[in-house]
């Protein structure tokens, strides 16, 4: 009975991680086509898209957390999570050859409606945070 109770935590985590990934890219593909910062021409979605992807590979340094046992700790958790979003804005303002503060400035607006819908899944669920 236990591994079976464990076994559908594990599924709805990655459900849960893959909702907030849909999100975060969700929310950068919708204010790139509002905003217009991306030029039709020259920068493809895909590639924003692949850039994005793999600049949040900074999340794997949560395994150590794990390992170490530091998952309560905020500080390696708020540095990983800085972590990423550095690599995220260099990745966005790269891929889009752009401004610091607009790639900033998409990915932090990106990753605070990713956290309003964490917040909000786990509230709804009654999952504790």
């Amino acid at each position: 009975m236990g591994f079976y109770a464990l076994e559908w935590d594990f599924y709805l985590m990655f459900l849960l991680a893959m909702i907030e990934l849909a999100v975060f890219l969700g929310c950068c593909m919708l204010l790139l086509q509002v905003s217009r910062i991306l030029p039709s021409n020259e920068v493809r979605f895909s590639s924003v898209v692949r850039a994005l992807l793999l600049s949040s590979f900074g999340k794997l340094l949560v395994i150590p957390a794990v390992i170490w046992g530091e998952t309560n700790s905020t500080v390696y958790l708020g540095l990983t999570r800085l972590f990423v979003f550095t690599c995220n804005s260099l990745a966005m303002r790269v891929t889009m050859d752009t401004r610091q503060d607009v790639a900033c400035g998409l990915v932090a607006t990106s990753l605070l409606v990713q956290y309003l819908t964490s917040l909000s899944i786990h509230k709804l669920l009654h999952i504790p945070t």
